[in-house]
């Protein structure tokens, strides 16, 4: 349970929950049936716990946003964009049937990236923990018991004690700046630009990672373009549909720019004009929107612009995988040599001494 009685979905729950009720729109139920039919059928506690709870709005006369929104403590923006479109029109079935498509692939998206980095990750992990036992368990040790045993004198293992407390302390420099990276790469993604402008700099940096940048880019356009799909197939304005589908992005400047275009429509400018200026070398997706001002039709545009970041999105993800493990490998390996260089180099020196 979240705050307030809320209750915690993750997001395999809350496709879970979209599959079961947009299943039950698809065979003429209403919105209000179909949580309850859906309630009945889950068997997961708190994924049937949430349905039940906005069964109970709704039937007591509550919109599908406010209801998804007082029950569920962090739901998916694509989903509770999809719901504020159902309350504006009605095509409860089309709008969450587009939810669960999209939750869908982005969930088998993200499991493909997280059993690429699986297994490197391990070896890793592996690497460094056993670099951080020879150099604060195994190096101190051993000197204090070539010592205790009058094999050298303590001036002798200074040397080796020396290069194990300078490799432990460059490895917490490494360990610790990667550590800072990660925290304020996270923490960037939960700021907005009115408490911290300095997050939309960050947001935009992160998309000039290789593989990693683009990858992210690619999936908030993808959910852009997801969400304007459904919506403009329900009746919505192509300018409201890029405003909430702003919503659905998670990186700040991608949806900071979004609004930007949405605002340039509105004063007249063409749809692809707007998003091609205001995403700059990020707006290759409007050569989409500039075949509907030559009569192409805006859904099936749409359509074609979101298998095509679909496509691109799997063939990155591919790529990542590919590119994912030698490179872990690769770092796994600079830090083996500099055990080496630091760690293994005295110990053979230790032994000449030992053992002439």
């Amino acid at each position: 349970m979240g705050n307030s009685g809320m209750i915690r979905l993750r997001s395999k729950d809350q496709l879970l929950m979209v599959e079961s009720v947009s299943s039950l729109l698809r065979a003429g139920l209403t919105l209000p049936e179909a949580f309850a039919g859906a309630a009945e059928i889950i068997d997961r506690t708190a994924v049937c716990g949430a349905t039940r709870a906005i069964h109970t709005r709704l039937l007591g006369g509550g919109s599908l946003t406010v209801a998804v929104r007082a029950v569920i403590a962090v739901p998916d923006p694509f989903l509770l964009a999809m719901a504020k479109v159902t309350d504006q029109t009605g095509a409860a079935a089309a709008l969450l049937t587009r939810a669960e498509e999209y939750l869908r692939l982005r969930m088998h998206l993200s499991e493909t990236v997280r059993t690429a980095s699986i297994y490197p990750a391990f070896v890793l992990a592996l690497t460094v923990l056993g670099a951080l036992m020879l150099g604060l368990v195994v190096i101190p040790e051993l000197g204090r018991f070539l010592t205790d045993s009058g094999l050298l004198e303590p001036d002798q293992v200074t040397s080796l004690v020396d290069s194990g407390g300078r490799f432990i302390r460059i490895l917490s420099v490494i360990l610790g700046g990667l550590g800072a990276a990660c925290v304020l790469v996270l923490a960037s993604r939960r700021m907005n630009a009115s408490t911290a402008p300095i997050a939309e700099t960050i947001a935009r940096l992160r998309l000039f990672i290789p593989v990693i940048g683009r990858l992210e880019k690619t999936r908030d356009l993808l959910a852009v373009a997801e969400a304007s799909r459904g919506m403009v197939a329900s009746g919505v304005s192509l300018d409201r549909a890029v405003e909430l589908a702003a919503d659905c992005t998670a990186n700040l400047w991608v949806s900071s720019r979004l609004r930007v275009a949405v605002g340039r429509m509105r004063t007249g400018v063409a749809p692809a004009q707007a998003v091609r200026s205001a995403l700059a070398r990020h707006g290759f997706v409007a050569r989409w929107l500039h075949q509907t001002e030559h009569g192409a039709d805006l859904t099936e545009s749409l359509d074609a612009m979101a298998r095509f970041l679909g496509d691109l999105q799997k063939r990155l993800i591919t790529r990542l995988g590919v590119v994912i493990e030698p490179t872990l490998v690769v770092v796994a390996g600079g830090f083996l040599l500099g055990t080496v260089f630091f760690l293994v180099r005295p110990l053979f020196h230790l032994y000449g001494l030992v053992m002439p």
